[in-house]
């Protein structure tokens, strides 16, 4: 009797997973967007509410990091990088100046026609996937725009899945 009561709970607990597990799976073409995880819908690149970037809640908080609502991001201006972003190359990447608090949305020159992860990270800390980005047929790219909470160096990657990936840097003051 116990070992049928075990598997049923073992079946339960499985389904429960499962089922929380389809539910923040995003589709195909879906981006998944900040913390919790959020799909975005194809026309937006942030989400309806603000949201913190990282996988977890302590990734999150120590991120400094927040994608704004949609309907902020729309109010905020593109800024371009001084320069072309840097490839395969961190040391090398242009860096945008920004102020603490400050909402910052990159517009930047690519490969055409390429779509990309778009990855932030601060300082030494690790990468959080923010979204699906693609340029389009002249290169031209604009990032989802992120609320930079905290004082730091923020490297943004995007990388093409060919083995490519360019770099921009964030210099939050």
């Amino acid at each position: 009797m116990s070992r049928i009561r075990k598997s049923f709970a073992v079946m339960i607990a499985t389904v429960a997973i499962g089922g929380g597990i389809v539910a923040i799976a995003p589709s195909a073409s879906a981006a998944l967007c900040g913390y919790p995880p959020v799909e975005c819908p194809a026309t937006n690149t942030n989400p309806p509410e603000p949201q913190r970037i990282g996988a977890t809640p302590a990734a999150a908080a120590q991120a400094g990091m927040t994608l704004p609502s949609q309907e902020t991001a729309r109010e905020t201006p593109p800024t371009a990088p001084p320069a072309r972003p840097s490839v395969n190359k961190i040391g090398q990447a242009p860096r945008i100046p920004a102020e603490r608090g400050d909402t910052v949305r990159v517009r930047t020159t690519v490969t055409p026609a390429t779509t990309y992860r778009v990855k932030v990270k601060r300082n030494d800390g690790p990468y959080n996937f923010v979204g699906t980005v693609t340029a389009n047929a002249n290169g031209s790219i604009t990032l989802p725009a992120i609320q930079y909470d905290r004082r730091g160096i923020y490297t943004i990657a995007l990388e093409d899945g060919a083995g490519s990936t360019f770099y921009v840097k964030v210099n939050v003051e």
